[in-house]
């Protein structure tokens, strides 16, 4: 079998995944959780699924979809920690590198008078424009 896409799935005692991640459709099934958990570096939104009584996860900041899930917070981190064993052990099974998530850099498209704004106001601020827009952006997060 070829590797495409990774794909690591555990669901425990055979409860169905909601349809938001049987159907690659990523949105809202049930109530999101405010934090994401993380595993070895990969960081994972959770939801709790009324329809099913279960907590249900799934990794982001990756083209690869790993997904787990569990009754109770216990359950959910083991399957976690599952789902991301068996991701790594399927990519050197397959002999790929494993996707890593966020890798610090994104390409940004903005109007030329946008871009000379900002890089003045980095400027009058003592900073580069890379810092003048992590701390910026960073603020805006942390709000």
């Amino acid at each position: 079998m070829p590797y495409q896409e990774t794909i690591a799935t555990t669901q425990r005692q055979n409860y169905p995944l909601p349809p938001s991640i049987q159907k690659n459709n990523h949105k809202t099934v049930g109530k999101k959780m405010a934090k994401p958990m993380n595993y070895k570096g990969y960081p994972a939104r959770i939801e709790y699924d009324d329809e099913n009584s279960c907590f249900t996860g799934r990794v982001i900041g990756i083209k690869d979809i790993i997904t787990f899930q569990g009754k109770c917070v216990v359950e959910l981190k083991e399957s976690f920690k599952e789902a991301i064993d068996l991701y790594l052990a399927t990519c050197v099974q397959f002999g790929k590198n494993p996707k890593k998530p966020y890798s610090g850099k994104f390409m940004l498209r903005i109007p030329t008078d946008i871009h000379a704004a900002i890089a003045k106001a980095a400027d009058s601020s003592g900073k580069s424009l890379n810092q003048w827009v992590n701390d910026i952006l960073k603020n805006s997060i942390h709000e």
